[in-house]
C-alpha cells in the first residue's frame, strides 16, 4: 500500500471492507452495540441497488459484513438513517417528485444480520422526492426533511 504522510499523518489504517463492492455511502452512518456486546456499523447507500449494509466492527481489525439489503425500486436512494434502541430509520428519497416508495423506513434491528422492516411513512406526493434526511435521537420525534406539506 503507498503511503501518502501529508495525508495520514499521526494516524494509520486499521482495517478495510470493501463491501462486497458496493461503496456509494453517504451521511446515513451509525454505530449501534447489541446486548452482547457487539457493535455494528450501519451504512446507507446514496444509490441502488444497495440499500443499507451492515458491518460488525467488534473486531476493529477483522470487520465482516453481516447483511446487505437491496433498495425497493431503482429510483430510491436511501440517504440517512438513525438508530434508537433496537430501532433504526431510514430516509428514502428519489429522482423525481410523486415516485412510489419515498419516505421513512422503519426497521426492527435486535437481529443485526435480518433487518426486518416494521412500519412505514409514505412522503410520495406531487411535489415530494421523499424524505432526503432524517434526525432522530429521542426514540419519540423524528425530524425530517422532505417535499411534503404536512411533515
Amino acid at each position: 500500500m503507498a503511503t501518502q504522510t501529508q495525508e495520514i499523518k499521526n494516524m494509520r489504517l486499521i482495517s478495510h471492507h470493501d463491501l462486497n463492492g458496493y461503496g456509494n455511502l453517504g451521511e446515513g452512518i451509525a454505530l449501534h452495540q447489541t446486548p452482547d456486546g457487539r457493535r455494528i456499523f450501519y451504512m446507507a447507500h446514496v444509490g441502488p441497488p444497495k440499500d443499507v449494509t451492515s458491518v460488525d466492527v467488534t473486531d476493529i481489525a477483522n470487520p465482516k459484513l453481516i447483511a446487505q439489503t437491496d433498495l425497493e425500486y431503482p429510483h430510491l436512494r436511501s440517504n440517512s438513517l438513525s438508530i434508537v434502541g433496537d430501532t433504526m430509520l431510514v430516509a428514502y428519497q428519489s429522482t423525481d417528485p410523486n415516485q412510489p416508495g419515498t419516505g421513512v423506513g422503519v426497521y426492527d434491528i435486535r437481529n443485526a444480520e435480518e433487518p426486518r422492516r416494521i412500519g412505514f411513512w409514505d412522503a410520495q406526493g406531487p411535489q415530494s422526492r421523499g424524505c432526503h434526511c432524517l434526525w432522530w435521537t429521542d426514540g419519540d420525534y423524528a425530524h425530517l426533511s422532505t417535499g411534503t406539506p404536512d411533515s
